[in-house]
Protein backbone atom coordinates (compact mmCIF):
# COMPACT_ATOMS: atom_id res chain seq x y z
CA UNK A 1 0.00 0.00 0.00
CA UNK A 2 1.02 3.50 -1.11
CA UNK A 3 -0.24 6.54 0.34
CA UNK A 4 -2.39 9.03 -1.86
CA UNK A 5 -1.88 12.33 -2.72
CA UNK A 6 -4.32 13.13 -5.41
CA UNK A 7 -7.22 12.66 -3.28
CA UNK A 8 -6.91 15.26 -0.23
CA UNK A 9 -4.51 18.53 -0.44
CA UNK A 10 -1.88 18.00 1.83
CA UNK A 11 -1.27 20.54 4.42
CA UNK A 12 2.51 21.40 5.04
CA UNK A 13 3.45 22.46 7.86
CA UNK A 14 7.21 22.82 7.96
CA UNK A 15 9.19 24.22 11.00
CA UNK A 16 12.61 23.46 9.31
CA UNK A 17 13.71 21.92 13.31
CA UNK A 18 12.88 19.21 15.27
CA UNK A 19 11.13 18.81 17.90
CA UNK A 20 12.88 19.33 20.94
CA UNK A 21 10.13 17.67 23.61
CA UNK A 22 7.30 15.26 23.30
CA UNK A 23 4.90 18.60 23.18
CA UNK A 24 6.71 20.43 20.93
CA UNK A 25 5.20 20.80 17.32
CA UNK A 26 2.20 18.26 18.33
CA UNK A 27 4.29 15.63 16.93
CA UNK A 28 4.12 13.16 20.00
CA UNK A 29 0.15 13.90 20.41
CA UNK A 30 -0.98 13.28 16.62
CA UNK A 31 1.67 10.42 16.99
CA UNK A 32 -0.05 8.88 20.06
CA UNK A 33 -2.98 8.75 18.26
CA UNK A 34 -2.03 6.59 15.62
CA UNK A 35 -4.33 4.08 16.57
CA UNK A 36 -2.20 1.21 17.28
CA UNK A 37 0.69 2.30 14.61
CA UNK A 38 2.71 3.76 17.10
CA UNK A 39 4.97 0.29 17.59
CA UNK A 40 5.41 0.63 13.59
CA UNK A 41 7.56 3.43 13.99
CA UNK A 42 10.17 5.17 16.33
CA UNK A 43 8.38 8.53 17.67
CA UNK A 44 11.78 10.53 18.75
CA UNK A 45 13.08 9.27 15.38
CA UNK A 46 9.51 10.43 13.08
CA UNK A 47 9.38 14.45 13.02
CA UNK A 48 6.18 15.63 11.68
CA UNK A 49 5.95 17.78 8.94
CA UNK A 50 2.47 17.75 7.75
CA UNK A 51 -0.71 16.66 7.80
CA UNK A 52 -4.15 15.92 5.56
CA UNK A 53 -6.28 18.79 7.13
CA UNK A 54 -8.59 19.59 10.32
CA UNK A 55 -9.79 16.42 11.31
CA UNK A 56 -7.95 14.43 9.69
CA UNK A 57 -5.54 12.79 12.41
CA UNK A 58 -3.20 11.54 9.99
CA UNK A 59 0.41 12.45 10.34
CA UNK A 60 2.90 13.07 7.07
CA UNK A 61 6.16 12.18 9.27
CA UNK A 62 10.16 12.02 8.02
CA UNK A 63 10.94 8.67 9.31
CA UNK A 64 14.82 9.40 10.65
CA UNK A 65 15.36 5.59 11.29
CA UNK A 66 17.02 5.72 7.83
CA UNK A 67 19.86 8.07 7.34
CA UNK A 68 17.76 9.61 3.88
CA UNK A 69 14.63 9.68 5.25
CA UNK A 70 11.52 8.50 3.72
CA UNK A 71 7.88 9.69 4.12
CA UNK A 72 5.30 7.93 5.51
CA UNK A 73 1.69 8.52 6.11
CA UNK A 74 -0.64 7.29 8.59
CA UNK A 75 -3.67 5.20 7.46
CA UNK A 76 -6.46 4.65 9.31
CA UNK A 77 -8.04 1.04 8.31
CA UNK A 78 -10.69 0.31 10.57
CA UNK A 79 -11.91 -2.17 11.23
CA UNK A 80 -8.13 -3.29 10.32
CA UNK A 81 -5.70 -2.03 12.46
CA UNK A 82 -3.82 1.29 11.43
CA UNK A 83 -0.58 1.19 9.50
CA UNK A 84 2.26 4.03 8.57
CA UNK A 85 2.73 4.03 4.18
CA UNK A 86 5.51 5.03 2.53
CA UNK A 87 4.82 8.21 0.49
CA UNK A 88 8.02 8.88 -0.65
CA UNK A 89 11.52 7.84 -1.07
CA UNK A 90 13.10 11.35 0.32
CA UNK A 91 11.41 14.60 1.29
CA UNK A 92 12.48 15.82 -2.56
CA UNK A 93 10.80 13.34 -4.58
CA UNK A 94 8.06 14.01 -1.86
CA UNK A 95 8.12 18.00 -2.56
CA UNK A 96 8.15 16.91 -6.24
CA UNK A 97 5.20 14.87 -6.13
CA UNK A 98 3.07 18.08 -4.64
CA UNK A 99 4.64 20.50 -7.01
CA UNK A 100 6.68 22.39 -4.46
CA UNK A 101 9.38 24.53 -6.24
CA UNK A 102 12.69 24.25 -3.76
CA UNK A 103 14.36 27.24 -5.37
CA UNK A 104 11.59 29.72 -3.81
CA UNK A 105 13.15 32.10 -1.21
CA UNK A 106 11.13 32.60 2.11
CA UNK A 107 9.93 36.48 1.62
Amino acid sequence: MRCDLTSTAAVITLNGQAPRSEESAGTTSLLARSGGALGEISPDLALNIGDFGLGADSAVVLDYRQENPPVIQLVWRKPEPNTWVRCADTFEQFADMLGVDQNVSPQ
